[in-house]
Formats: structure tokens, C-alpha cells, sequence
């Protein structure tokens, strides 16, 4: 896996970085269990760790908006989320 640097990321303004940051081997159990995670390193998993952002939502609070630029990636932990594509 390359070498990201949090410089190299595009930050929503609208994205709140006010998270919960949960200890490290928390989120590398987490990120273990993940099938598209199954093939990296221990040292992978740990650098992806340190840039995850640990959100709660509330039910019905919109978390992206289509048209929306792509900025992350979004793993429910627990819970669901429901998808809407807007149609004209």
C-alpha cells in the first residue's frame, strides 16, 4: 500500500471533525474483520486506522447528499443506512 499522507485527502466543509476517536486496536479489530481489508498487512491496517473517523449519526441524518464530491469511505459499524437515488 502507498504512503497517504492526510494532506492528500480533499476535506468536505461541511464534514465535522469533531469525532470520537476510539483506541487504535479498536478500530484495527474492526478494520480486520472486513473482507475488502482480508488481504493487507498488519502495518497496512494500522496506517488506515489512523485516518479513519469514528461517526454516530442519528436516525434519518443525511450522511452524504448526491452530487456530493466523494471525499471518503463509509463503514457502518453498527446500524443501517438507507440509500435514495434522486430522480428528475
Amino acid at each position: 500500500m502507498a504512503d497517504l499522507k492526510p494532506s492528500q485527502f480533499v476535506v468536505d466543509e461541511e464534514w465535522d471533525m469533531q469525532s470520537v476517536r476510539k483506541p487504535e486496536r479498536d478500530i484495527f479489530q474492526m478494520l480486520s474483520g472486513i473482507e475488502i481489508f482480508a488481504d493487507l498487512t498488519a502495518q497496512d491496517l494500522h496506517k488506515i486506522a489512523e485516518m479513519l473517523h469514528i461517526r454516530t449519526y442519528l436516525p434519518r441524518e443525511i450522511i452524504v447528499q448526491q452530487g456530493a464530491p466523494g471525499v471518503g469511505l463509509y463503514i457502518i459499524q453498527s446500524g443501517s443506512a438507507a440509500v435514495q437515488l434522486e430522480t428528475s
